[in-house]
């Protein structure tokens, strides 16, 4: 009988050792899956939030939404829209002209066939030349 147990065992070890391994790989791999959708929903909610704080006038708190996006969900796939808003309202509303162009600067580099790279080049040349957003693109449109 020791011999047949044996044989089972064997038998046994070789059907099930690679099932247990696929059950296993399946159940990190459905894992994984489910933390990037987790992550993905984490980081909409972070650009509703940060949305709506610009929308109400808080600046900072959507600048800090934003952060927060950059920091936990750099594999977002709005994540250039995050560093561009970030450094608009930085510019355009809490007059923090170094942070915007390190943040749009950070978008032409790291993101360089999006397509709000344009964007960021026309508010660092704004920033550049000291004059408001709205009197250089009516300039640049021909709309006097």
């Amino acid at each position: 009988m020791i011999g047949y147990s044996a044989e089972i065992e064997v038998f046994l070890n070789r059907l099930y050792r690679p099932l247990l391994v696929f059950v296993l790989a399946a159940a990190v791999l459905v894992s994984c899956g489910e933390k990037a959708k987790s992550s993905r929903a984490a980081g909409d909610e972070l650009f509703a939030k940060a949305y709506e704080a610009q929308a109400n006038g808080d600046y900072l708190a959507s600048v800090r939404a934003y952060d927060e996006i950059i920091a936990k969900h750099q594999g977002h796939p709005n994540i250039d829209k995050a560093y561009f808003m970030r450094g608009y309202i930085r510019f355009e509303n809490l007059n923090d002209k170094a942070g915007a162009i390190q943040d749009m600067n950070h978008l032409i580099d790291k993101f360089p066939t999006s397509d709000l790279v344009d964007d960021a080049r026309f508010i660092i040349e704004s920033i550049n030349s000291g004059e408001d957003i709205i009197t250089r693109f009516k300039q640049k449109s021909g709309d006097q």
